[in-house]
């Protein structure tokens, strides 16, 4: 018998399709994409096919949990489970590969500076637009002690078909308590990360702190720490025109990690 019309559809249903987490088959050498908060692992997929073309490399693409859905999924989770979802994706690619590059956009970034000290297979990190400070921490603070858990941020930046392909266009005080506390977590403990490191920021970034880099500097040793900083006005650097550059700088990279 037919199931009724009413009847709920399975989450997976509800996940945007180019939200979904995608596994590209390669070489001995993997990449881990964790996409940033309220976005979608389409704002990485550009990289990971550019880099499977140069490198031959297997690119697997995360999808955190309660993203790529609606605000009310997103509400529901919380940041333990974000890291959860990206350690199923490094368990899931770790099998197929000698060593894994992580590439984080935004607090994917922080995410995967997190798993850098926890898995010896990740030899760098590829830090994209990296939230270590945001562009209105005073808004942070609000959201973290005195807006209800329900209420909801529009993100004004997120169009049409940026929804399509998974980003949120708002998000509740609860979520983004969350992503505060995943923010606060890793800037505290960035002093540990000891593998290499690249940064790729957008001097024109809207929605990430020029100062993010600053911290970065601040933090990590020349000798570990590479800065490239793009001439461009978006937080997505995989949108900007600079991106075959850009994907050719990160397959260097790579190459300098093996």
């Amino acid at each position: 018998m037919a199931s009724s019309t009413h009847e709920p559809r399975p989450r997976t249903d509800r996940t945007a399709l180019q939200a979904r987490s995608f596994v590209i088959d390669g070489n001995e050498t993997g990449i881990l994409l964790v996409h940033g908060f309220a976005g979608s692992i389409a704002d990485l997929r550009v990289f990971g096919e550019r880099l499977h073309t140069m490198g031959g490399y297997t690119v697997i693409g995360v999808r955190l949990a309660g993203h790529g859905m609606t605000v009310e999924d997103l509400h529901r989770s919380v940041a333990d489970d974000w890291y959860a979802s990206a350690r199923r994706g490094y368990h899931i690619l770790a099998p197929r590969v000698k060593r894994v590059v992580v590439i984080g956009e935004s607090m994917g970034a922080l995410i995967a500076f997190r798993l850098s000290m926890e898995y010896p297979l990740i030899r760098g990190v590829v830090c994209v637009a990296p939230a270590l400070r945001m562009g209105n921490e005073t808004m942070r603070a609000i959201a973290m002690v005195m807006t209800p858990p329900s209420k909801k941020w529009k993100k004004t930046w997120v169009d049409d078909a940026r929804a399509q392909r998974g980003s949120l266009r708002a998000v509740t005080s609860r979520s983004y308590r969350e992503f505060s506390r995943v923010v606060t977590k890793e800037r505290a403990t960035l002093k540990s990360v000891s593998v290499p490191v690249l940064a790729l920021f957008a001097e024109g970034d809207f929605v990430t702190d020029a100062s993010s880099i600053e911290i970065l500097k601040s933090t990590l040793p020349d000798t570990q720490l590479m800065v490239h900083v793009v001439k461009a006005h978006t937080h997505h650097l995989s949108e900007s025109t600079q991106v075959d550059e850009l994907s050719g700088e990160i397959n260097e990279f790579i190459q300098r990690c093996e």
